[in-house]
């Protein structure tokens, strides 16, 4: 009895431990990459810099590697691509041609698979919100008229999972969703009365993990090759908080609290940038407004390290070795180098 109230008082001072946490400033230089095209044309850097990824106005994605350029895609005018990294060179690209015609969240688009090793690429769903999993062996999309998620094997044997969800009456309600191994996925999903939750599909069976009873509640799945993190974020004004968990030895049921705050943070969780860290948004009250910066969690020190200092940073992003943030309408560089080694395009924009 007296080892298991021991244990109790551990956790809860470790809990606060964590909640307590201090924000040490390390505040970065940001600064513009040096380019010479339009920056929010770029949608890929690799880690070298040898492999950059541009649209064009006129539809086209193109491709430059070892100084060499290539049209990977035509579609139409003012055709909108999104590029997902993987992990062992390998690329998603969500290819939308109606970016400025149709604005519809649950339209879908094309999405391709690009190898960067040999530039093979291949078209293999439509849908939407792609991503890449398990050291790039599976992928998964959306598809919000079906409210269907499906999970498609990339090696072999093939193999496709596909689950129905609820998604309640949010159209812009996108789940979070990771598989853990070829069995086992985690994924959000939402009721009729806007209620979130966390559930588990294995080998065709779901099953709820934890309800979520606030509305205001959003949730978010980080997974690399060594960790699984849930993250938390009540956007009660009643009741905020944030959380993330992370999932020792990828299993749903040992979750040890990494983080926890008392405000409503934004979240956008990153686990995969460094994998000895976590990246995600911060919110910091100051006065009578909450101001959101990005910071960087380390796994090793459980330190939480301040990066911008621009009040609201509300968008960032990871592109190959570099992280981005979005500030007043500019894209810029906050981690990584800013020279690139070669980002030349066909002079011509028909």
């Amino acid at each position: 009895m007296a080892l298991s109230n021991l244990i109790i008082i551990f956790s809860f001072l470790l809990i606060l431990k964590v909640a307590d946490a201090k924000v040490e400033k390390k505040l970065q230089k940001l600064q513009s990459i040096e380019t010479k095209q339009v920056l929010s044309n770029l949608r890929y850097i690799s880690k070298d810099g040898k492999i950059t990824l541009y649209q064009k106005s006129n539809g086209e994605l193109s491709i430059s590697k070892n100084y060499k350029i290539k049209v990977l895609l035509t579609g139409k005018k003012y055709t909108n691509y999104q590029i997902i990294e993987g992990s062992e060179g390998f690329l998603l690209i969500s290819m939308d041609e109606k970016y400025l015609s149709l604005i519809n969240p649950s339209k879908n688009k094309q999405i391709y698979l690009l190898d960067l090793k040999n530039l093979k690429l291949k078209k293999i769903a439509d849908g939407s919100s792609p991503k890449l999993h398990l050291a790039d062996a599976w992928f998964s999309y959306y598809k919000a008229k079906q409210k269907k998620i499906i999970f498609s094997k990339l090696t072999m044997p093939p193999k496709e999972i596909s689950i129905t969800i609820n998604t309640g009456l949010n159209p812009f309600f996108v789940p979070k969703r990771e598989i853990l191994d070829d069995q086992t996925i985690i994924f959000t999903d939402m009721n009729e009365r806007g209620e979130v939750a966390l559930l588990k599909s294995m080998q065709g069976k779901t099953s709820v993990i934890k309800k979520y009873p606030s509305l205001f509640m959003r949730l978010e799945i980080c997974q690399n090759q060594k960790k699984v993190l849930i993250g938390e974020f009540n956007f009660s004004k009643e009741n905020p908080s944030s959380k993330i968990l992370y999932l020792k030895n990828k299993k749903i049921d040992e979750a040890n609290p990494l983080y926890s705050s008392n405000e409503s943070d934004l979240g956008k969780i990153n686990c995969t940038f460094n994998e000895e860290k976590i990246y995600f948004l911060k919110s910091f009250p100051n006065e009578n407004l909450i101001q959101s910066e990005l910071v960087e969690f380390d796994f090793k020190t459980k330190s939480i390290s301040q990066l911008t200092n621009e009040k609201f940073v509300h968008q960032y992003f990871p592109m190959g070795s570099r992280l981005f943030a979005s500030i007043n309408g500019q894209q810029l560089l906050v981690i990584g180098k800013k020279e690139l080694n070669d980002d030349r395009l066909p002079s011509d924009d028909r």
